[in-house]
């Protein structure tokens, strides 16, 4: 079972966020990498007290990342690698 919270006039289903209407797609993307920052937050602390030590590494990268796209630090990528 899935939970549902409002935040910022989103409802959260598990990972995925929908816009309730009320704010724009600006305000959807800053609540969704708020909620992944939040999960890997959590991951790393499971990969600590598994002494997964590279893993939670590359986990607080990644959250650091989401931590500076929410920051405006650096803007966020729509297009995927042109490698492909």
């Amino acid at each position: 079972m899935l939970a549902m919270r409002e935040l910022a006039g989103k409802i959260w289903w598990g990972e995925m966020i929908e816009d309730s209407g009320r704010h724009g797609p600006n305000d959807r993307s800053q609540a969704n990498l708020a909620y992944i920052r939040q999960m890997l937050g959590e991951l790393r602390n499971v990969a600590l007290r598994e002494n997964a030590h590279l893993l939670s590494y590359l986990i607080e990268m990644a959250y650091v990342e989401a931590g500076d796209l929410q920051d405006g630090a650096r803007p966020i990528s729509n297009k995927h690698d042109e490698r492909h």
